[in-house]
């Protein structure tokens, strides 16, 4: 069983269909949003989208397969930060299952849909070892990949190499969708310069 020996934002079961719909001059993201709430949000966007008004969404739920008969300027994203199901179990309680996203979101794919995952709070080899490889090959058929650390957690600081860390895996993720063809970004913060070793 995986364990994670530091403190984590836990969310009760339910509280994972809380949907902030942010305004931007340009269009509207929709942001941790699950298959539970998405329904009720399909309307507005298909009002926004009559507006001329582009959506973005990301969800720890399953995206409804509805979303491929709205504007193809739309985006959809997922968040995924492991394949391991008792991790997510602990990390994202009452979020859907990693294996549910990536198939709901490669349907989207195929149907057209520009789609995207974030990789992001990723977390640090003592808290979970994982094959980090294999999560981009689980998701190379995305039209974007956002890639961030884990912030605000004594834990990654106390991973020793937690900066060269972070960087190899920044330049994972841009070797990756160079060979590809998928579009990336590294958030702020994950690639950091390391000073020379005397």
């Amino acid at each position: 069983m995986t364990r994670i020996r530091h403190p984590v934002k836990r969310h009760r079961r339910g509280q994972c269909n809380l949907v902030v719909l942010e305004l931007h001059l340009k269009h509207n993201t929709l942001r941790y949003v699950t298959s539970k709430t998405f329904f009720n949000y399909l309307e507005i966007i298909s009002m926004l989208n009559a507006s001329g008004i582009k959506c973005t969404a990301l969800t720890k739920g399953v995206l409804p397969l509805e979303l491929s008969e709205f504007s193809q300027d739309n985006e959809y994203g997922i968040t995924l930060i492991s394949l391991n199901e008792a991790f997510r179990e602990i990390i994202e309680p009452g979020a859907a299952s990693y294996t549910d996203r990536i198939s709901r979101l490669r349907e989207l794919h195929d149907r057209g849909c520009k789609t995207w995952v974030s990789i992001e709070p990723y977390p640090t080899p003592n808290i979970i070892e994982q094959d980090f490889n294999e999560i981009l090959k689980a998701v190379s058929f995305v039209d974007k990949i956002i890639f961030g650390r884990m912030n605000y957690s004594a834990e990654i600081s106390k991973y020793k190499d937690h900066k060269v860390f972070y960087n190899e895996l920044s330049d994972n993720v841009i070797n990756f969708c160079n060979k590809n063809g998928i579009d990336y970004h590294i958030k702020e913060g994950t690639q950091t310069l390391l000073k020379a070793s005397a």
